[in-house]
């Protein structure tokens, strides 16, 4: 009874953001997260979004290769930074 994948989509004008995209470890690659991200952008797309974006860590590989498989592209890159002494 708990949940095997979550996603948090945002509707903001012509954009959708999805954040916080996970799923369960040992219930990965079976479509789950696939058919979160569709229905959230669906969901999205009735309100009005025609564009959507998310952010996902370069290393993380299986990921990127879920949302170049739905369309998505990198725009561009960042990093955090801080201190030394921080």
């Amino acid at each position: 009874n708990e949940p095997l994948a979550t996603l948090v989509c945002v509707h903001d004008g012509d954009l959708a953001g999805l954040f916080e995209v996970a799923t369960e470890k040992s219930a990965r690659n079976k479509g789950h997260g696939r058919n979160l991200i569709l229905s959230a952008l669906k969901w999205a797309r009735l309100r009005g979004a025609r564009e959507a974006w998310l952010q996902v860590e370069a290393g993380n590989v299986a990921a990127l290769s879920l949302y170049r498989s739905l369309g998505f592209e990198e725009v561009y890159r960042y990093h955090y930074r801080r201190r030394p002494d921080a």
